[in-house]
């Protein structure tokens, strides 16, 4: 699992069914904790990941990468997208 990849989309969305998913990020200056919430449970976790990049994009997307060509896009249907500046506790998710 890398900053960018939390695992592949095949194994945590489940074709025909709807799923209710959340990222956090949480952490100090130089690294970070992400946590992957399906359905309301941590399904993943991975802590001491780098800070995301800073970088000027002219785009950005939900469902898509934003970082190398021919990356796989989210062949699915989003249909509320929320973020939020606050931490989150997992009893809000």
């Amino acid at each position: 699992m890398t900053a960018y990849s939390m695992g592949t989309s095949s194994a945590f969305f489940a074709v025909g069914t709807w799923t209710h998913a959340v990222l956090t990020m949480e952490g100090g200056t130089t690294t970070v904790t992400w946590t992957l919430y399906q359905d309301g449970s941590n399904a993943r976790s991975d802590t001491g990941k780098a800070l995301p990049r800073s970088a000027t994009r002219q785009s950005n997307f939900i469902g898509k990468m934003n970082l190398y060509t021919g990356d796989p896009t989210l062949n699915g249907v989003v249909a509320f997208l929320r973020v939020w500046e606050v931490r989150r506790a997992p009893s809000s998710i």
